[in-house]
C-alpha cells in the first residue's frame, strides 16, 4: 500500500515534481531497497520504471516520529481526540462580558443594538446580506471563477476558468491566460458553455459590473 501511494502522490503533483529534484520521505523501510530487488511483480516492475522518471533521494522515517502522516490516516481518531479537548469550550464566550480583564475590550468590539450597527449591515453588499435564489433547473443559473497562476502549457494558458451550474454542481474547466480581457473571456464562455447548455438565466460572479456586461 506504501509503494502505490507513492505512485499515485508522484502522478498527482508530476507537473511539479518532474523537473525537479525532491527528498520523498517514507516510514516503510524496505520501500528503500525497491530498485535492488530481482524478483518484482509485473506491477511493481512498471512501478519501478515510473520512479526512474524523477529525480529525488529516499529518506526513512520511522513512525513514531512520522505524527502527521499517521494523523491523516488516521481522521476518526484524530476527531474524536479533538471533539474531547475542546469540550465546554462554548462556555467561554457566555464570560466574556463578565470577565474582569475583558470586560472593557468586550464592550468597545461589541456595537450595541442600535442605530449604528444597522448603518453598518446596510454597508454591506447585497449578496453578503441575503443569500442567493435557490436555482430550480439546469444551468439556468451559474457561478464563474478564475483559478489564476497556474504553469504555461504548450499554448501558453497559465489559468482556468470554473464556470458551475448552481444547480447539479456540474462544473467546467476552460483553460485561458490571465492577460485575457472581459471581451475574450466572454467570447469563450459563449464558445465552451453556451454552445453545450444555452444562455443562463444569470452568472454570479465577484468580479466588477464593468467585467460582467460582457455577459
Amino acid at each position: 500500500m506504501e509503494f502505490f501511494a507513492i505512485i499515485q502522490s508522484l502522478k498527482y503533483w508530476r507537473h511539479y515534481l518532474v523537473q525537479r529534484e525532491f527528498i520523498l520521505i517514507i516510514d516503510h523501510e524496505a520501500l528503500k531497497y525497491i530498485n535492488g530487488h530481482h524478483k518484482l511483480s509485473r506491477r511493481h516492475t512498471k512501478w519501478v520504471a515510473y520512479l526512474q522518471e524523477f529525480t529525488f533521494s529516499l529518506r526513512h522515517q520511522s513512525r513514531s516520529l512520522n505524527r502527521v502522516a499517521d494523523t491523516l490516516s488516521r481522521p476518526t481518531l484524530f476527531l474524536t481526540s479533538m471533539s474531547t479537548r475542546v469540550a465546554r469550550f462554548e462556555v467561554f464566550s457566555d464570560m466574556y462580558a463578565t470577565d474582569p480583564s475583558f470586560v472593557r475590550i468586550f464592550r468597545e468590539l461589541c456595537i450595541p443594538d442600535r442605530l449604528l450597527r444597522q448603518q453598518i449591515i446596510n454597508e454591506f453588499p447585497l449578496w453578503v446580506r441575503h443569500p442567493l435564489p435557490v436555482p430550480k433547473a439546469l444551468w439556468f443559473d451559474v457561478s464563474m471563477d478564475f483559478v489564476l497562476g497556474l504553469p504555461q502549457t504548450q499554448r501558453s494558458m497559465d489559468s482556468v476558468l470554473v464556470v458551475v451550474d448552481r444547480f447539479f454542481k456540474m462544473a467546467h474547466f476552460v483553460a485561458c491566460r490571465i492577460t485575457m480581457d472581459a471581451a475574450r473571456i466572454a467570447h469563450l464562455y459563449f464558445k465552451e458553455i453556451v454552445c453545450l447548455h444555452s444562455v443562463p438565466q444569470s452568472v454570479t460572479s465577484n468580479r466588477d459590473i464593468k467585467f460582467m456586461s460582457y455577459f
